[in-house]
C-alpha cells in the first residue's frame, strides 16, 4: 500500500470537506447544521420509478445513453467477475439513496443530476459492453446509432431548455411529446403542462352553450371598466380576490364528446411564479359531487399588455352530470388579470 499517497488523499478530503463545516460555524455558530429543514429520506418508499423513467426527471428519459451502462452489467459479469460485484453494489446502493430523497427531482436541473457522480463507476459496465459489441458488426452499428441519437437528443433538449419551450421542473408526458424535436413550440402548447387533453383537429357540430360578456354584475364577481375586450366591463382578478364565484352552465343530455372553455385575457404584468399563477378551474358536477375536474394555469400561455384568446379542451365524462362549474383561483399573485367574453362550446372530434 502506498501509505504516503493514501494519507495525502485522506488529508485532502478532510481539508476540502472542512470548508462546509467552517461555513456552517460562521453562519449559524454551529459546526453541523441541517439546512434542508423538513426535507428528508423515505427509506421504505423510495421514488424508484419516478427517478428512473418519469417524464418530469426520469434518468433514462433524459439520459438514455446510460441504458448502455445498465445493459453492460451482464457483459461485465462475464468478463470481469472481480469488478462486477463492486460496481453493481455501488450502483444499487447509490441509486436507492438517491431515490429515497423526498425531493427526488433535485431542483431546477435537466434530468437526474444526483446520479452524475456515479458515472465514473458506470463507465466500467459501459466499457465492457462497447468492447464486446466489436465481435458482431450489426451490434456495433446498432449501439453506435443509439449513442449518436442519445447525444443529439441531449444537445437538442439542452437548447430547448434555454428559452425554446422545454420545461425542466413541470414536464409532463403530453407536453414532452408535443415539443419532442420541435424547434418552434407555441405558448398554447404549454397548457399540456397542466392537462393531457388538448384537441388539435377540426371541430364538428360546434354548439355554443354559454356566453358571459361580464356586462351585468349579477353573480357577485368583481367587474371593472378599466379594461374590456367588448362592451364596457370585464371580470377583474386582483390581489384581493382568492376565488371568483362559480359560473354554472347547464348541459343538455347527449352532448357531444368534447367541450371547450375559452375567453379573452388581459395581463397588466405577467406572473412568472408558476405557484402563484391564476388557475382556470372547470368541474363537471352531479349535484354536489365532482365527476371530473381540470385545472389550467392561464398565464403559462399568455403575454402581457394585450388582449389574447385562450382556451382549454376537455373530454366530456361518461358519468352522468348536470352542471359545469367554471371559476378562477388567484393562487397568491398580486398582478391583475382581466377576463372577457367567456364561452363554453361543445363539439365532436373528427
Amino acid at each position: 500500500i502506498h501509505w504516503k499517497k493514501v494519507l495525502a488523499a485522506f488529508f485532502t478530503v478532510v481539508l476540502i470537506g472542512s470548508i462546509q463545516l467552517f461555513y456552517w460555524k460562521y453562519i449559524t455558530n454551529s459546526w453541523i447544521f441541517y439546512s434542508y429543514e423538513e426535507q428528508g429520506f423515505s427509506w421504505f418508499k423510495p421514488h424508484i420509478k419516478k427517478v428512473l423513467v418519469s417524464y418530469k426527471k426520469g434518468w433514462l428519459i433524459y439520459t438514455p445513453i446510460m441504458l448502455l451502462a445498465l445493459i453492460g452489467f451482464r457483459t461485465l459479469y462475464r468478463r470481469n467477475k472481480q469488478l462486477f460485484p463492486f460496481c453493481l453494489s455501488f450502483f444499487l446502493v447509490n441509486f436507492y439513496i438517491v431515490s429515497a430523497w423526498d425531493v427526488w427531482g433535485y431542483g431546477g436541473a435537466f434530468g437526474q443530476r444526483a446520479l452524475i457522480e456515479s458515472y465514473t463507476i458506470l463507465a466500467f459496465p459501459m466499457a465492457a459492453l462497447l468492447t464486446n459489441i466489436q465481435k458482431k458488426q450489426w451490434r456495433k452499428w446498432l449501439v453506435v446509432s443509439f449513442a449518436l441519437f442519445s447525444v443529439w437528443l441531449n444537445i437538442f433538449q439542452t437548447w430547448q431548455a434555454h428559452g425554446h419551450g422545454f420545461e425542466v421542473e413541470a414536464m409532463t408526458k403530453a407536453y414532452y411529446w408535443r415539443i419532442f424535436a420541435n424547434t418552434n413550440p407555441t405558448n398554447l402548447d404549454r397548457k399540456l403542462l397542466d392537462t393531457k387533453e388538448d384537441y388539435q383537429g377540426k371541430r364538428k357540430n360546434v354548439q355554443q352553450i354559454y356566453l358571459n360578456e361580464f356586462e351585468e354584475n349579477n353573480d357577485n364577481n368583481l367587474y371593472t371598466q378599466k379594461q374590456a375586450k367588448s362592451g364596457v366591463s370585464a371580470l377583474w382578478i386582483n390581489k384581493d380576490i382568492a376565488f371568483t364565484k362559480p359560473l354554472l352552465v347547464n348541459v343538455l343530455a347527449k352532448a357531444p364528446n368534447w367541450i371547450r372553455v375559452s375567453g379573452d385575457f388581459y395581463l397588466v404584468n405577467k406572473e412568472w411564479d408558476v405557484w402563484k399563477m391564476t388557475q382556470l378551474i372547470v368541474e363537471f358536477k352531479k349535484e354536489d359531487k365532482t365527476i371530473k375536474k381540470r385545472i389550467v394555469r392561464v398565464q403559462r400561455q399568455l403575454g402581457e399588455s394585450a388582449w389574447q384568446k385562450n382556451w382549454t379542451d376537455m373530454r366530456i365524462p361518461f358519468e352522468d352530470f348536470d352542471t359545469i362549474s367554471i371559476y378562477f383561483w388567484n393562487a397568491g399573485s398580486h398582478k391583475e388579470i382581466y377576463i372577457d367574453d367567456l364561452r363554453v362550446e361543445t363539439y365532436e372530434a373528427e
